[in-house]
């Protein structure tokens, strides 16, 4: 398996092993592991709903879509 290092500070390296302690992981190492992993997987559900969305029904994007997108982000503030 391949491997990366990373230099990182010592308060840096302190918070990482700290945080994979409270997640039961081995250590930063683990941590960063864990991490990365979530970033792919979040990355592959942004690409699957952009598809979904490309290859879904067009909408009509008038002035009464943008008015519910402001309120909903209004709403959501």
């Amino acid at each position: 398996m391949p491997v990366l290092a990373v230099p990182l500070s010592e308060s840096l390296n302190t918070y990482a092993e700290d945080r994979a302690a409270r997640e039961g992981l081995a250590g930063a190492g683990a941590l960063a592991a864990s991490l990365l992993a979530e970033a792919r997987d979040r990355d592959a559900e942004f690409e699957r709903l952009l598809l979904e969305g490309l290859n879904g029904d067009p909408i009509k994007a008038d002035s009464a879509f943008w008015a519910g997108i402001r309120s909903e982000a209004v709403r959501r503030a």
